[in-house]
């Protein structure tokens, strides 16, 4: 599976007496399939997953612009959707969770699904003198 994240942009979005801040992110994301089917059944495969997909859009105020591509040759379905989120974990992981549920409504199993897992670059302990 590979991920790129495209375009990072931020955004204000009203949210109730606030605004909030979010940033719309274009996410391309790539998944090898292990799949023993011809090529025109792989390419139904993804028009399904579209399909599921712009349902999710339709109701997801947080997802739009989504495509699908295939290539039956390597085997892979490469999806893209633009995601509105807090910051970018946030986003790859709402990408993840949105085409996980409509990978499951085209009637796809999903087993060993990747999630985004946040690890600090640097831990660092700072030592402030205090004069007593």
């Amino acid at each position: 599976m590979g991920t790129e994240l495209v375009q990072e942009e931020a955004l204000l979005v009203k949210g109730g007496p606030m605004t909030e801040r979010r940033l719309a992110m274009q996410i391309s994301i790539d998944f090898a399939l292990e799949a023993d089917t011809d090529a025109d059944t792989f390419h139904a495969h993804g028009a399904e997953l579209m399909e599921e997909l712009l349902k999710l859009e339709a109701c997801d105020p947080e997802i739009t612009d989504a495509s699908v591509g295939t290539d039956a040759g390597e085997g892979t379905i490469t999806v893209d959707l633009l995601v509105y989120a807090a910051d970018e974990p946030d986003g790859l992981q709402k990408a993840l969770d949105v085409i996980r549920a409509a990978a499951h409504a085209a009637g796809a199993a999903t087993p060993y699904w990747p999630v985004v897992v946040v690890e600090p670059k640097e831990t660092r302990i700072s030592r402030t003198l205090v004069e007593a």
